[in-house]
């Protein structure tokens, strides 16, 4: 990162702050191999979107110059680019006055070769001297020191889906689906999936589907005219016969986070990857829209998120903690966690692909967005 004195900040933009304050151990009171002198989990989050950071001071190899490192480790398929990330660090007098300052910024400008922006870490300068000098001075002189670590992002790319999810499947469009029923028209309808529940069959032809799935080429044999499919709603049995034949998913009226689930039960069945990787981020895309839709709904919230939490859709159980965090944080902490709800037991319970509960990620997200500031620069209407 490059070292600057003034940076003209955007309208329409979301600013976080996260301030720690330390004092460098003297070596008689720490490990002598001490690579680390201080690392902070936290949160920032906005409206019904979440990113989750590591920040650290360390020096490895022991040998090398001190830096400031922070890691992204929020769980999603992608992240927003940041307009500027600054870290400002000063060096305090015993009166509260600043004795010395350095100031780090990621603003663009990466083609410098001071700037280390790997992967989800952004750090200063590997080889960069003035930290370590800052930091020989503070230790020597007992001093202690302010952190200040300031994002700066566009409103509109912090909340825009696709810095979110992974590219889906293209949406059925009305020639594809002339397509699909010209294709399917062209077979005779031989194979009936019946609903798991036996209320409800949806026809098709079994050798176009052997054709297209090995699900099907491992089940059916010349003989089979009916299966039953572990699936209660035929809505996504259609849906994902009309992704199997054309690849395009078809967008039901209103996606709920059962129909969702059960898409996506069958796809990780019916479909290889990438196939099914693609309908499963077109079905995440769908519920973070409809999230936006209900938010308000905390109910509907909390279902969303367990839906998703079963069926693995990371991205949207992360953008419910989000919204609970946002809108929903004392109502949610009375009612489902404090009261005998009935999705209490639910979210109180860990579930199979995480070690903590769902009402314990929602108050370790709470307390973790608590630590860093957010403010908004809006577009003014005049």
């Amino acid at each position: 990162m490059h070292r600057v004195k003034e940076y003209q900040l955007a309208d329409n933009i979301v600013t976080f702050n996260h301030h720690h304050s330390f004092k460098i151990p003297p070596k008689n009171a720490r490990p002598t191999d001490v690579s680390i002198i201080f690392q902070e989990q936290f949160a920032t989050v906005f409206e019904g979107n979440m990113l989750k950071w590591v920040l650290q001071l360390n020096r490895y190899p022991l040998d090398s110059p001190w830096k400031l490192k922070l890691v992204q480790r929020a769980i999603r398929d992608k992240y927003p680019p940041p307009q500027k990330i600054q870290f400002t660090l000063n060096v305090m007098e015993k009166d509260g006055s600043v004795e010395n300052s350095l100031k780090y910024v990621l603003d663009g400008q990466i083609n410098e070769g001071r700037v280390a922006m790997e992967s989800k870490t952004f750090r200063t300068d590997p080889h960069g001297k003035d930290l370590s000098e800052l930091m020989v001075s503070a230790e020597k002189n007992e001093q202690e020191l302010e952190l200040e670590t300031q994002w700066v992002y566009d409103r509109d790319d912090f909340a825009d889906l696709k810095y979110l999810l992974e590219e889906g499947a293209p949406i059925e469009t009305e020639t594809s689906e002339s397509n699909f029923d010209a294709i399917t028209a062209k077979f005779p309808k031989n194979l009936k999936l019946i609903t798991s529940d036996g209320t409800q069959f949806v026809m098709t032809n079994s050798e176009m589907v052997c054709l297209a799935s090995g699900y099907f080429r491992a089940f059916l044999t010349e003989h089979t005219t009916e299966l039953t499919v572990e699936c209660s709603d035929v809505e996504a049995i259609n849906i994902c016969l009309v992704y199997m034949v054309t690849r395009h998913y078809k967008k039901p009226a209103q996606l709920t986070p059962r129909l969702a689930s059960e898409i996506s039960s069958l796809a990780e069945h019916w479909f290889t990857n990438p196939d099914s990787e693609k309908l499963r981020s077109s079905l995440e895309k769908h519920l973070c829209l409809e999230l936006q839709t209900n938010y308000e709904d905390l109910p509907y919230v909390c279902n969303l998120m367990i839906i998703a939490e079963d069926a693995k859709f990371r991205n949207v159980e992360t953008c419910c903690i989000a919204t609970i965090v946002s809108y929903h944080a004392h109502d949610f902490i009375r009612t489902m966690i404090h009261t005998r709800h009935p999705l209490s037991l639910r979210l109180s319970t860990p579930g199979a692909n995480h070690p903590d509960s769902l009402a314990e990620q929602v108050t370790d997200a709470y307390y973790q967005s608590l630590k860093a500031k957010s403010c908004i620069n809006a577009i003014s209407d005049d």
